[in-house]
């Protein structure tokens, strides 16, 4: 194998790559970045056995072939070098490249899982942008419901929860699978633009995504994602309009109060806007929002934190907040695409009038 190529293309390729190489090892070839040259160029490809990212570099091919080498140390060497041609040779079981006057040989990697993808490709418009934007609402970490984990990708749309809260983009898509949420927010990353296909892996078990040069691979969650649209009501007997920037400064100002999550933030629905409550150890800092307000005054408690991620999601000058009772959902809703659900953390009762002493 040898090739030539402009450094700063290749370390942008192995950059990408990189967010799919595991972090700890168990198998040096998990660790590892493998290089193909082929006729036209050189795809670089990075896995940690359940996520794989490849992309594919212009190149100057003399020799097709293939070597995989530490990916920690390559992306260092690259990052350190400036713009040029970079000379990558494969002899004897190891790398050796050359960029002006710095020479560098690294030891290959055995046994680098075979990848293969699909022949076939469809494209899924509005898919990156549905996708990632649910993210924020899936279950971190270890979970008994390993589902929750993941973002289900259907004719509904994209939806995620972690139990207590869910976020919903309602375009419909045309695939069929739960994906780890881990695995869209790196396809986020990669992909800043364009349009994206999708294939099912032809070993199964997988979904494949497509963007130009950028190729994602990732396992799917096994099992029929959870009913969570069935639990909003279709009738709401309180409605709220208000301003997203006024609101998140609002509440960005009231969770000062506390660093520890999650942190309840009492919402005062009033006749002529919100005040937002938050206490923690003897101190409480509360403010009001306007807003336009009709149906029912209601007082929920919501987890501040998740509150916050969801608002810093949305991207429009309004939001509007819908509610059936003091325990029942709370949804907020851009448009008619995106909406966030979150349950109360406790039971306010209705009220008629705010008294300064619950505010």
């Amino acid at each position: 194998m040898r090739f030539e190529v402009k450094v700063e293309e290749l370390a942008a390729s192995c950059g990408l790559a990189a967010r799919a190489v595991a972090g700890r090892v168990f198998r040096p070839a998990l660790g590892a970045l493998h290089l193909l040259a082929t006729p036209t160029g050189v795809v670089v490809t990075g896995t940690d056995g359940d996520l794989t990212i490849s992309a594919e570099v212009a190149a100057q091919v003399d020799k097709t072939g293939a070597i995989a080498v530490p990916a920690r140390r390559l992306v260092e060497l690259l990052s350190r070098c400036g713009k040029g041609s970079l000379t990558v040779e494969g002899v004897d079981g190891e790398a050796r490249l050359q960029w002006q006057r710095t020479r560098g040989t690294m030891q290959g990697v055995a046994e680098f899982p075979e990848v293969q993808w699909p022949a076939t490709w469809t494209p899924v418009p509005g898919l990156r942008e549905a996708a990632t934007w649910c993210v924020f609402a899936a279950a971190r970490g270890e979970n008994d419901r390993p589902l929750l984990t993941g973002v289900n990708l259907s004719k509904e749309g994209a939806l995620a929860s972690d139990a207590f809260q869910f976020a919903h983009y309602a375009q419909a898509l045309d695939v069929d699978a739960t994906v780890p949420a881990h695995a869209l927010t790196v396809l986020g990353q990669v992909v800043s633009a364009g349009e994206v296909e999708v294939a099912m892996h032809p070993e199964g078990g997988q979904v494949c995504f497509r963007s130009g040069a950028v190729r994602v691979a990732t396992r799917t969650l096994e099992g029929k994602y959870f009913d969570i649209l069935g639990i909003v009501p279709r009738k709401w007997s309180t409605t709220v309009v208000v301003e997203r920037a006024e609101l998140l400064g609002a509440l960005g100002r009231v969770l000062t109060v506390s660093e520890a999550a999650p942190t309840p933030v009492r919402c005062v629905i009033r006749e002529d806007g919100l005040t937002l409550v938050a206490s923690s150890g003897g101190n409480t800092v509360e403010e009001d929002v306007a807003a336009t307000v009709t149906g029912d005054l209601l007082q929920p408690s919501l987890n501040g934190q998740q509150w916050m991620h969801a608002l810093r999601s949305f991207a429009g000058e309004t939001l509007t907040a819908r509610l059936t009772g003091p325990e029942s959902l709370v949804l907020w809703g851009e448009g008619d695409d995106k909406c966030f659900g979150q349950m109360p953390l406790q039971v306010p009762e209705v009220v008629n009038e705010v008294e300064a002493e619950s505010a």
